[in-house]
């Protein structure tokens, strides 16, 4: 399969800097919130589940590149799945209309969800954003992650029972070789990496509120400096995953058997998690939301039209989505 899909990794895979979405939650991913309340959807080559059920069906956002994601979700996804499994023609052939249906019934299902979360993001800016609408938007969005993972699930579980035990250590090779290039990002030292977190959450708040003030800079800064680095932290929980999902497949249950596992894996990643990682994780999400609550309230009219502005982008989007 793999000659039938190379063209796709050099246009849509690598833009993933573009194709980015609003953090009411969509998507559920637990691996943090930037400063500016977006949640990035990390490459396919990130997560097995998430590429094969959510594969661009969750992106979102005002770029014609993640539009045409969204519509070519189905080939986006083969070619995550063929990298990390190498598919059979029969596999491919058993994936296609499976991952078809997944998308017209996200279109015509979930869609109109996140519309109505963006419309309540805009309306609660107007009227006064507060930490608890926040964490309701991001709830919401959780509950539509668990409605798209029911829906997707049997399929998921079906096609992971068909894997050799040759396609299972592909896997495995693959992701010790995405973890391993993890660490190479991460051998700075912590100051230097917290410096640099630091410098682009300033980036992507400004990406959304345009200039920011000197006091605004600051706030920023200092909350961000305040959150100590968890990447080791988050690596071991990540490796944590990948071996029980690891064992979970050369077990080989039935895919019925499979169903329960795969939605906790999917939906409660904090279950087995170190308790005073996932403190930290509270944490800090707790504090992000507080500063982007508090950037909101203090922010200039033309700053919150701005923000406005992108979430009406949004909007549109969704609705383009919608009608195609």
């Amino acid at each position: 399969m793999r000659a039938r899909t190379e063209w796709w990794k050099g246009g849509l895979l690598h833009s993933k800097g573009l194709c980015c979405l609003y953090g009411l939650g969509v998507g559920g991913r637990t691996s943090g919130v930037s400063a500016t309340g977006v949640f990035r959807k990390k490459s396919m080559r990130r997560s097995v589940l998430i590429g094969l059920v959510f594969s661009c069906t969750l992106l979102v956002a005002s770029c014609s590149v993640a539009t045409m994601a969204y519509n070519n979700a189905p080939h986006i996804a083969l070619y995550a799945l063929d990298d990390y499994f190498d598919l059979t023609p029969e596999q491919e052939a058993w994936l296609k209309p499976r991952l078809d249906r997944f998308i017209a019934w996200h279109r015509a299902n979930e869609l109109p969800a996140y519309r109505r979360l963006v419309n309540e993001a805009s309306r609660q800016i107007d009227s006064g954003a507060r930490a608890q609408d926040a964490r309701a938007l991001y709830d919401s969005g959780r509950a539509r992650l668990a409605r798209a993972a029911d829906q997707g699930l049997p399929d998921i579980a079906a096609f992971l029972a068909q894997l050799t035990p040759r396609q299972i250590a592909r896997l495995e090779s693959k992701l010790a070789e995405d973890n391993r290039k993890m660490e190479e990002e991460w051998r700075m030292q912590p100051i230097l990496r917290q410096q640099k977190r630091v410098e682009k959450s300033i980036e992507r708040v400004e990406d959304w509120f345009g200039s920011l003030s000197p006091t605004q800079i600051e706030k920023i800064r200092a909350t961000m400096m305040a959150l100590p680095p968890l990447e080791a932290q988050r690596l071991a929980d990540r490796k944590r995953r990948q071996a029980e999902f690891i064992a979970l497949l050369k077990s080989s249950p039935p895919p019925d058997a499979m169903q329960p596992a795969l939605r906790r894996m999917l939906l409660q990643p904090e279950a087995g998690r170190d308790a005073a990682f996932q403190a930290e994780l509270d944490r800090q999400l707790e504090a992000t939301v507080n500063l982007v609550m508090s950037l909101l309230a203090e922010g200039s009219p033309e700053q919150r039209a701005r923000v406005q502005k992108r979430l009406k982008g949004y909007a549109a989007d969704i609705d383009s989505l919608t009608r195609s």
